[in-house]
């Protein structure tokens, strides 16, 4: 059995791996330039939520941790404790997402690009800005 001493240096590198891990994917994947440019705001009453994956390309993935607020404002993105760390919410304005379109999957069927940062999603959770943006690009019927 080892120290006490040698028993806090295994605890502390432990939890100096966990935060560099979390610390790195928050960079790799956008989430932090995500959340410095649209940090989170609380989400209106009567927005649909739930808990949902996000992946960013190429394979960096939040499978089942994040949970999601979708009003007519704003997507609100938070990972769930203990998760978290190193990960602030997020919350983009709709006006602010350069595209949201649907993609071939089965899970995560819509892509979303916000400046330099895209990441896929399920369809469900921007289900009503999908509809919005395709009636919008839709062609509109000649008169007569």
């Amino acid at each position: 059995m080892g120290t006490p001493l040698d028993i806090a240096l295994v605890i502390a590198l432990i939890v100096a791996f966990i935060w560099g891990t979390f610390f790195v994917l928050s960079r790799i994947t956008g989430w932090r330039r995500l959340a410095a440019r649209h940090p989170g705001v609380a989400p209106a009453s009567g927005a649909k939520r739930g808990l949902t994956s996000v992946m960013f390309p190429p394979c960096l993935g939040y499978n089942h941790c994040v949970l999601y607020a979708a009003d007519d404002e704003h997507l609100h993105l938070r990972i769930m404790h203990p998760f978290s760390l190193c990960h602030p919410p997020v919350s983009i304005p709709w006006a602010a997402m350069e595209s949201v379109e649907r993609v071939p999957s089965a899970f995560l069927g819509a892509r979303v690009r916000v400046g330099d940062i895209s990441f896929r999603i399920p369809r469900h959770v921007v289900r009503d800005e999908l509809t919005l943006r395709e009636a919008a690009a839709a062609p509109t019927p000649e008169p007569g």
